[in-house]
Parts: structure tokens; C-alpha cells; sequence
């Protein structure tokens, strides 16, 4: 008697993903190619959904904003500081993240930068060797340099955010009008640039770059070129010179972030105690990171990929960072009458321990207790 065979089943029709399959698909691998594409596609093979004229009239509209804010630093200085630091930068760390290729179609720094290409007055020379070399190194250096000075300056000195802004956006332009391409800035000395490589290094939406037609190749491994692959290509770069300033940001910005949170929650410290309490956060997160590089099983790009995660995740749920607001509070700016703010009289010039930033928005529920306190210690830096 012999054992019947189970029936053999054809192979049937294949099934089509799942709808939460292909928004994975979207998300953590960007635009899903199509049979035949690369799966990393450079920006003239990604989709265009709008044309290149709509990017110019929004470029156009963001360099006007911009403009306005800079005017309104001077003659608002109070509402203004509240539209820059609490509505527009805590905003900016989440598109870095999400999609920062969006901002870098509409940055009204990068649209300066183009404009004398776009209108056709740019010298375009080649960027000098040691620009290319040490470009990273500036944009680092501007960055947490203009970050902590927040702490005792920009955050209340109106006027002085004001000239910081307008100086940014006239150094842009001369940028664009001398050298090629965006060599001049987006991609060599922006303040924000290593920050958007380390929030962007893999996009959740890919927009293509709409300012380089055509590319000049001005720039190595250009995020506007080949978005999802840049920060790695940075990464394992064969010359050491190149990668140890990338390393370097992402080793720093851990604990630099770090210690703005912590000391926002400090009291009784006067600034040169902050700085130096800063100081120790950004050494500390500089050692980990090159202990760690040492001692675990994997490369020093995935590292690097890696050690800033929980910083994102920490500025993306807070929607803020150092360069949104730490809670510090500083002397008010003499210029400014801070009580439609906080809602009550404004406080001489001199007092120590005024708030700023969110801390002096409405609601903050600062006493006149505070204030009195605040002022029997003019040189104590405060924060709740």
C-alpha cells in the first residue's frame, strides 16, 4: 500500500507589500527605486515634484523673511528675539532631521549664496586649497562658538543678534560672488553645516537639490549631490586630514548638548562658571567617544554615525537644543522693555537674573521675589 503524496502547491501570484511595509520602505530608505534605478541615486536621478521656478519664488520669500527679521532685531527688538529663538531654530534641528534637503532648497543664507551665479555675476574661482582643507574646521568653530556665546550675549542683545545675522548673510553672498559653485559656503564654512551633516547623514525625505544647474563639482562628497550617502563617504575617507574634523563634531556635540541641559537647571553660577562647567561637558564628550572608538568592535564611521543618536532623539523630543534655548537667564538688554512679555514692569538695566528665551515667555512665573533676589546679586547667572 503506498503512501499517498501531499498535493504540491504552484507558487502563487506574488504578494504586493503592505502599506506599512512600503512606509518603512520610505522612511528608512528613502524614495524606493524603481526596477533598474541605483539604490543611492545622486540628485539629478530623484524625482522632481515641483519646478525649479517654485524653489526660486520660495527662495525669494525666505531671503525676504529673513531680511524682515534682521530689521526687526533693531526696531522690535522683544518680539523679534521671540520669533528667532522660540518659533524659527527650534525648528530647524527637526528638518535637519527629517528633511534637510528641504532646508537647503530654501536656506535664505544659500540663496544669497547663489544669487550671483543665478543672476550671472560670480567671479566662480576655485576655492583655495586650504578653504577646501579647513572649511569643516571654521564651520565647527563658528558653530560652537556662536552657540555659547548665547549664553551671555545673544540671548537677550537684541541689536547684537541683529549684526550677527546681517554679517552672516552678507558673508554668504560675498561667498557666492567670488567663488564657484557653493564652496564659498553651504558646503564649506556655514555656522549650520556640520550640524545638517550630522542630523542629515540619512534623510527620512530625500528632496533633490534644486540650486546646481548643472553641478560644477565644487565640492567633495557634496550632500546636494548624493544625499544618503555623503556623511558616510565623509566618514571613510582615505584621507585622515578630511575625516578627523567630522569625527571630531560628532565626538564634541554629545556632551556639549550635554551640559547646556545640565546647567540649564543650575542656580548661583556666574558665567565664567558655566563656561568653564561647559568646557568639561565638551572635553568629556570628546574622551568618550575616542575611548569607545578604541576599545569596541566597530568603525570608527559607524561610530561616528552612532555616538550623536541619543543627542537627536533628546533635541528632537524637546524640539529644541543649544541652539534653540537653554532656559539661561542673563542682564536684560537695555534697550528692551520686556513687559508685554513676561507681564509686569520692566527691570532696570543691570539686573542680573532676568530671564530669556523660554524661561522669559508668558507664564514663566517669575516673582518679584525673584526679581529683588536677582538684583541683591547682579553678577549670578540663574536658571530655573
Amino acid at each position: 500500500m503506498t503512501t499517498p503524496t501531499p498535493l504540491q502547491r504552484g507558487p502563487g501570484p506574488a504578494r504586493e507589500p503592505s502599506a506599512i511595509a512600503l512606509a518603512g520602505e520610505r522612511v528608512f530608505l528613502g524614495p524606493i527605486p524603481k526596477p533598474g534605478q541605483p539604490v543611492f541615486r545622486n540628485y539629478t536621478e530623484l524625482p522632481r515634484r515641483l519646478p525649479i521656478s517654485v524653489w526660486r519664488a520660495a527662495r525669494v520669500v525666505s531671503v525676504m523673511a529673513y531680511v524682515a527679521l534682521v530689521a526687526g532685531l533693531f526696531i522690535s527688538p522683544a518680539g523679534a528675539l521671540f520669533a528667532f529663538f522660540q518659533v524659527i531654530v527650534p525648528v530647524l534641528p527637526i528638518l535637519f532631521f527629517v528633511a534637510p534637503g528641504l532646508w537647503r532648497n530654501i536656506c535664505p543664507l544659500a540663496a544669497v549664496n547663489q544669487a550671483p551665479r543665478v543672476l550671472g555675476f560670480t567671479l566662480a574661482f576655485t576655492a583655495p586649497s586650504w578653504l577646501r582643507r579647513y572649511g569643516f574646521l571654521i564651520a565647527l568653530a563658528l558653530f560652537f562658538g556662536i552657540t555659547s556665546a548665547r549664553i551671555a550675549i545673544f540671548n537677550t542683545n537684541a541689536r547684537a543678534t541683529g549684526i550677527l545675522l546681517a554679517v552672516t548673510i552678507v558673508s554668504a553672498f560675498l561667498g557666492g560672488v567670488v567663488v564657484k559653485g557653493k564652496s564659498g559656503w553651504c558646503s564649506s564654512i556655514c555656522p549650520l553645516l556640520p550640524l545638517q551633516r550630522a542630523y542629515g547623514q540619512t534623510p527620512f525625505v530625500t528632496v533633490p537639490n534644486s540650486h546646481c544647474q548643472p553641478c560644477v563639482g565644487c565640492t567633495k562628497n557634496c550632500y546636494d549631490f548624493k544625499p544618503q550617502v555623503a556623511h558616510q563617504a565623509d566618514v571613510r575617507d582615505t584621507d585622515s586630514s578630511w575625516v578627523s574634523p567630522r569625527k571630531l563634531f560628532a565626538a564634541a556635540l554629545p556632551g556639549f548638548v550635554l551640559g547646556f541641559f545640565t546647567l540649564a537647571s543650575s542656580t548661583d553660577l556666574t558665567t565664567a562658571h558655566v563656561y568653564q562647567r561647559l568646557a568639561l561637558y565638551f572635553l568629556g564628550g570628546i574622551a568618550s567617544f575616542y575611548i569607545l572608538d578604541a576599545l569596541l568592535p566597530v568603525t570608527s564611521g559607524m561610530l561616528t554615525a552612532l555616538y550623536p543618536v541619543p543627542h537627536r532623539d533628546r533635541r528632537s523630543a524637546h524640539s529644541v537644543g543649544p541652539l534653540a534655548d537653554p532656559d539661561y537667564r542673563r542682564g536684560p538688554d537695555p534697550e528692551l522693555d520686556h513687559s508685554h512679555v513676561c507681564g509686569g514692569p520692566p527691570l532696570r538695566a543691570g539686573v542680573g537674573g532676568w530671564p530669556s528665551g523660554r524661561s522669559g515667555g508668558p507664564g514663566s512665573g517669575h516673582s518679584a521675589r525673584d526679581q529683588g533676589e536677582a538684583q541683591r546679586r547682579p553678577g549670578t547667572l540663574r536658571a530655573r
